[in-house]
């Protein structure tokens, strides 16, 4: 809040004069071209300002898995000034989702130590945390990312992930269906969701769930292995067989994520045995 303060009386020093009156009509143009719609739908960061367009594009480039291009253009803003937190905390973000996990950690950690007023660190810092099975840091991060930013689904989805690993599904389901709120089309929050509904025995709810997701992204491999769960609960062993194939192959065809691959195969071993079906029987 110090922060925003400063910032708009320094503006307001600035701003006087032919130089106020230039800014006010600046504004009237941006807003008659567009320029306000453009500006609601931009990318923003944790004090609800406009991304600067280089992390703003980093951010797009890492969503479309273009992870080499989105550090080079995140690294570039970083090489022209070392201390930029904002800057830091997306570099450690694409760090962790191109799994560098040491380059994501020391991004964050510097990140916080030149400002702690940042949700996206203590995500990423989360996340490394949650792959050593770390829980109760993954917790403490998580909340202190929600303190800064209390609509982040990805700190609502790691909270749920935390309490489904813990057993505690009711509580589970409360912060994934939370996180699902904030941000509907996310495969991974469905996914979780679904799980979330699977171990609670609601499979008509992780059903439409994960049917949901399909229409989204037909070729997520956690959805098929999902589906053929639910159906394989509900007796469906045909449309059990069916998925669990699917998501063989696409984790096969993948082939970044051995464990569920072997996992995969496991289930769908379970199900031929169970519903006695032979490799034909898929169709």
């Amino acid at each position: 809040m110090a922060r925003n303060k400063n910032n708009f009386i320094t503006g307001q020093r600035l701003l006087n004069g032919n130089a106020r009156w230039l800014a006010l009509l600046f504004l009237v143009f941006l807003t008659a071209c567009g320029g306000g719609e453009a500006s609601e739908n931009a990318e923003k960061n944790d004090a609800g300002e406009t991304m600067r367009p280089g992390l703003a594009k980093g951010l797009e480039l890492a969503r479309e898995q273009k992870y080499d291009e989105a550090i080079s253009k995140v690294f570039e803003m970083v090489i022209n000034n070392p201390k930029d937190p904002e800057a830091l905390g997306i570099l450690s973000y694409i760090y962790l989702k191109s799994n560098r996990m040491s380059h994501a950690n020391e991004a964050a950690k510097r990140s916080l130590e030149l400002d702690p007023f940042q949700s996206r660190p203590y995500i990423v810092l989360a996340r490394i945390n949650f792959q050593v099975s770390n829980f109760e840091k993954v917790l403490d991060l998580a909340r202190k990312a929600l303190i800064i930013d209390h609509d982040s689904p990805e700190a609502y989805l790691i909270i749920g992930e935390v309490y489904l690993r813990q057993g505690m599904n009711d509580d589970a389901l409360v912060v994934l269906k939370e996180a699902e709120k904030l941000d509907p089309g996310n495969s991974r929050i469905a996914n979780i969701l679904a799980s979330a509904y699977i171990k609670k025995k609601k499979y008509d709810l992780a059903l439409s769930t994960l049917i949901a997701l399909q229409e989204i992204d037909s070729d997520n491999p956690g959805a098929h292995f999902n589906l053929a769960v639910v159906y394989a609960k509900m007796k469906k062993g045909r449309l059990a067989m069916r998925h669990i194939a699917t998501a063989e192959d696409l984790y096969a065809r993948n082939g970044k994520n051995k464990y569920w691959l072997g996992k995969t195969r496991d289930i769908r071993r379970v199900i031929a045995k169970n519903f006695k079906l032979r490799p034909e029987d898929i169709n």
